[in-house]
């Protein structure tokens, strides 16, 4: 008699259950499943800046040594000389020269010491102008930077082409003016040069004296904000 052979039926597994779900107690599955994480938003909070403080910064006020040498140059600045003498002597030399003129053929000898009598009489007296105008600049630039110095306002940096700009300047004259003598073949070619070379000069001169007058600018607009206790 064949022997039966008896197979074990499979083990029914129910829809909708997991094959683990015997080996997962209720806290591993609270776990597992869990609530949903916080939102970032919350579990990363950023602190709320910090209103900025939008108050004025209020240098110290300069000390008395410094508002009395301000004080000095405001004195040297309102002297400024007159600049009548130039005109003066413009004057002269343009009366001088026609006078002279109309006198040449009565009186050459005379038209001649006149026209030339006006014109150096004229030169001296705006020559004497010059002097004191340049003098008064002097001493008005003397009086600011002792201000600024003790105020402990620093100069503003530049390049320094004033050497260039003057040696192309007198290379210039020299070579319109000495030098192109000595070559008669390239005495035009010479001149050319020393004009270029003196034009040169000239646009380096009055574009050093531009920056320094923004420079000295910059640096008295510090000093006045500080005068004022900005």
């Amino acid at each position: 008699m064949d022997e039966e052979e008896f197979q074990v039926p499979p083990t029914s597994i129910e829809i909708g259950t997991l094959p683990f779900a015997a080996n997962t107690g209720p806290a591993q599955v609270e776990k597992e499943i869990g609530s949903d994480p916080a939102p970032e938003s919350e579990t990363n909070a950023t602190p709320a800046p910090s209103e900025p403080d939008n108050g004025a910064v209020k240098m110290q006020p300069l000390s008395e040594e410094v508002n009395d040498a301000y004080m000095r140059y405001i004195r040297v600045k309102e002297a400024k000389p007159s600049n009548g003498a130039s005109y003066v002597g413009i004057a002269v030399m343009i009366a001088g020269f026609f006078l002279g003129v109309t006198t040449f053929e009565d009186d050459f000898g005379g038209g001649l010491t006149i026209c030339f009598g006006g014109c150096l009489i004229g030169v001296i007296l705006i020559f004497l102008s010059l002097v004191a105008e340049e003098t008064w600049k002097k001493d008005k630039n003397l009086k600011l930077e002792e201000t600024l110095a003790k105020a402990g306002i620093p100069d503003v940096y530049r390049k320094n082409e004033k050497p260039l700009g003057a040696a192309l300047l007198m290379v210039g004259f020299f070579a319109m003016f000495f030098i192109s003598n000595f070559f008669y073949n390239l005495s035009a070619m010479v001149f050319i040069f020393g004009l270029g070379s003196t034009i040169a000069g000239a646009i380096i001169l009055l574009r050093v004296a531009s920056q320094d007058k923004k420079a000295m600018q910059i640096r008295m607009a510090v000093l006045e904000d500080r005068l004022k206790g900005k």
